[in-house]
């Protein structure tokens, strides 16, 4: 990917070179690890207005272990429809809390319902993504639970919804990436999907989550989010495995961490999200000047 190429296109990346990486000290390769961990926790979950507390997302992820493989025998076609419908009522919502809150009280109503709980989880997610409301964390938790009560249809669009709002606040793991591959080889063409796999991969693929990062910036340029995962994860490659710091994902990491900002309305719903991507970048300008300007 050259830097040359229009901004709004993609995500800004390219392979690094050897001779781009130093060698840190044992103590600044800790400390790189204490500011990844700390960081990443706040800015996955910078929408919600406030994380997730781990507790939450351990009893989420473990809840059933098996439903990350379950198979896909029931119909989309219901779900695919309601989820449509709902992503343009809640992102053109004049009352989004009042909508918000009636399907709350529909999956209360009816907990076993997995239409009803799926309709909550994409009304959550929605208005997360949007930055519709200032605090949405606490219909994403609700719409959590709502999953796990209900009975799983046995779809994609279950899964797909249940994966999405999975790794909001949440460090990915291997059963999550297992789901991610599934969900993969079922859409090439949802930024969605794209953009969050590829934060489920950034710890272990560099190279798959920077492509399914932008591919997802392709398919939806203005999109700020992605702009910012990408950056995030360039921030964890920044420092690789522990072996090497590297200088091209510092600048990439920063480059991208901007654009997210350029695109990010200024107002006070978007307040949290921009205040944890003007700290993330602060960060890396301190890291680029005493690893790499020294």
């Amino acid at each position: 990917m050259s830097h040359n190429e229009p901004d709004g296109v993609r995500g800004v990346s390219h392979e690094p070179q050897d001779h781009e990486s130093v060698p840190p000290t044992t103590k600044d390769t800790l400390m790189a690890k204490i500011l990844i961990v700390i960081v990443l926790g706040a800015a996955m979950a910078l929408c919600c207005g406030k994380a997730i507390a781990q507790a939450e997302c351990k009893s989420w992820s473990s809840a059933d272990e098996v439903w990350s493989s379950e198979p896909w025998t029931g119909s989309d076609a219901p779900f695919h429809s309601a989820r449509i419908r709902i992503t343009v009522q809640i992102l053109h919502s004049r009352r989004p809390e009042e909508d918000l809150a009636k399907y709350e009280a529909g999956s209360e109503e009816s907990p076993d319902d997995a239409m009803a709980a799926f309709s909550l989880a994409v009304a959550a997610y929605n208005a997360n993504r949007g930055a519709i409301i200032e605090q949405p964390n606490q219909y994403i938790i609700a719409a959590q639970a709502a999953l796990l009560r209900a009975r799983s249809p046995h779809n994609y669009e279950f899964d797909r919804i249940r994966f999405l709002l999975d790794l909001l606040g949440c460090y990915p793991d291997s059963s999550l990436r297992q789901l991610a591959d599934r969900l993969l080889s079922h859409t090439k063409d949802d930024p969605d999907v794209l953009a969050t796999a590829g934060w489920c991969f950034s710890a272990v693929d560099m190279k798959k989550a920077t492509s399914l990062l932008d591919r997802a910036i392709v398919l939806d340029p203005k999109n700020p989010l992605y702009y910012n995962t990408l950056g995030i994860t360039y921030y964890c490659g920044f420092f690789g495995n522990g072996d090497a710091i590297n200088a091209s994902y510092a600048k990439l990491s920063m480059l991208n961490l901007q654009k997210s900002l350029q695109l990010t309305p200024y107002d006070d719903k978007t307040y949290p999200y921009r205040h944890v991507t003007v700290h993330l970048m602060t960060i890396m300008e301190g890291a680029i000047k005493k690893f790499i300007e020294k």
